[in-house]
């Protein structure tokens, strides 16, 4: 039986969120990032220098191949190549024991888990690691004469016309800074001199 056809894969690749107690990848001695067979959530880690890890806020991934290119275009990580054809014996019993222990996680946290609370770190493949590459959020993007583009905002963010919170009070998205848009959600802070007053909208 294929490793696809495993229980715990069959219930990863059902879930609709990204499981519970994830962790972020981490690269090998080449520095790039080695992704699972068959993984369909992000797992880079976007927050600043010292905050608190966050992953990705991306939602599942139909594929693998469509996550890669996500990681290599929107995070602008490197990836580790994959073999071609078949996976081989060993490749596909590490895969399975991969999705048997993040299945275990997720159960175990339940619905109420705290992505904050001290948790022991989801197993990856086993592949020589350095310590997780930190992910810079972009700065906020701008036009010549230093105004807000709004457009490139929404294309880097991953939003259409409109985010939710946009779109529910009708107004124009990205919305002002400070406001509940998700677009702003995606670019790490400007330099704290620079006032709401000061920000061209």
């Amino acid at each position: 039986m294929s490793w696809k056809d495993s229980a715990a894969y069959k219930a990863y690749s059902a879930l609709g969120e990204r499981p519970r107690g994830l962790e972020p990848w981490g690269v090998n001695n080449a520095g790039e990032v080695v992704i699972g067979l068959g993984e369909l959530f992000c797992r880079c880690n976007i927050a600043d220098e010292g905050e608190e890890v966050e992953l990705c806020r991306k939602p599942r991934f139909s594929h693998t191949g469509n996550l890669r290119s996500h990681v290599k275009t929107a995070h602008k990580m490197k990836v580790a190549e994959v073999r071609k054809g078949t996976s081989s014996g060993s490749e596909g019993i590490e895969a399975e024991k991969f999705y048997k222990a993040i299945i275990k996680k997720h159960d175990a946290l339940g619905a109420d888990y705290d992505p904050n609370s001290e948790i022991e770190q989801t197993p990856g493949p086993v592949t020589p690691s350095k310590p997780p590459k930190k992910i810079h959020r972009p700065l906020v993007p701008r036009k010549k004469d230093r105004t807000v583009n709004k457009s490139q905002m929404r294309k880097t963010a991953g939003i259409g016309k409109w985010c939710p919170a946009c779109k529910e009070v009708k107004r124009t998205c990205p919305g002002p800074k400070g406001s509940n848009c998700k677009a702003w959600e995606a670019f790490t802070s400007e330099s704290e001199s620079e006032s709401e007053s000061g920000t061209k909208i």
